[in-house]
């Protein structure tokens, strides 16, 4: 059976225990491990120094990626160089330095994040201006309407995005470098379009229109990064958005997918993974 790793902020947390079955038989065909940071950003994946972070470093060794080295000399091509992660400070009495898990290379790992830094960015736009983006008509096509009193260039966007994916970016390098894969990505998931309860949500007053388009932004991003790096891109927003706007009933709040919804991207994984014509369930 498939194990997939994930870790993410609470758009990770409908993964707790999932499960695809075949829908005929219900056979169990891959499950989840899950570690959830509260409120993780994209610049919390790596220290000042570079190096990934703690927080991410905890979590690797939650989902034992990583463990302790004993120092003793052995498999000295699993110790992970000091320049990738820094002391091992969660276990220091077993080692000061960290190892790869030889054993769980191949296990898929995804990262859900960034969501949140969609709100820096979209709080950092006047409410009255629009976001020129080169998208075609139809994907916007029923996201309310205002008339903007200012416009922000797509190109100043997309600096900005690049600017807070930039971290991320770094970190799912080192992993890779120190024998992690395949790295998956998941596309962050659409906003509501009514801008009383984003407020409300969110405590930011923005227009529908621009968070839809940065969030479609940060997207393009994540998808230009799993193309350039061979990694896998979950893209879920064609399926969850009818011209922009999510399909009635899939959010549970503002910014959340409901828990089913969410968890179909596994079913996803798994196809990405392991091409097969079966009928699948989650």
């Amino acid at each position: 059976m498939l194990m997939v790793s994930v870790i993410g902020e609470s758009h990770a947390d409908p993964f707790i225990a999932a499960c695809v079955r075949d829908a005929e038989t219900g056979e169990p065909l891959a499950t989840t491990q899950v570690v959830h940071i509260p409120a993780l950003l994209t610049s919390e994946f790596l220290e000042s120094d570079r190096r990934l972070s703690p927080k991410l470093g905890v979590a690797l060794a939650a989902l034992r990626y990583i463990g302790c080295d004993d120092g003793s000399g052995r498999n000295r091509e699993t110790v992970i160089d000091p320049s990738i992660i820094g002391t091992n400070v969660f276990s220091p009495r077993s080692s000061t330095g960290w190892k790869m898990a030889t054993g769980w290379r191949g296990v898929p790992l995804m990262f859900i994040t960034g969501e949140l830094n969609t709100r820096h960015v979209i709080a950092a736009v006047p409410v009255g201006a629009d976001v020129e983006v080169p998208f075609a008509p139809e994907q916007l096509e029923r996201v309310p309407r205002f008339e903007p009193i200012a416009s922000v260039s797509a190109d100043s966007v997309r600096a900005v995005v690049a600017a807070q994916l930039d971290p991320m970016f770094q970190a799912l390098r080192l992993l890779r470098q120190f024998g992690i894969s395949p790295l998956v990505l998941h596309s962050i998931s659409p906003p509501t379009s009514n801008d009383a309860q984003y407020l409300a949500e969110t405590g930011l007053d923005t227009q529908a229109l621009t968070r839809t388009k940065v969030v479609m932004l940060f997207n393009a991003a994540l998808r230009a990064f799993a193309e350039a790096e061979k990694a896998i891109f979950i893209d879920r927003w064609d399926e969850v958005t009818v011209g922009g706007v999510v399909r009635e009933g899939y959010l549970r709040d503002a910014v959340h997918l409901r828990n089913d919804v969410m968890r179909a991207s596994l079913i996803a994984v798994y196809r990405a993974l392991q091409p097969s014509q079966r009928s699948l369930t989650t």
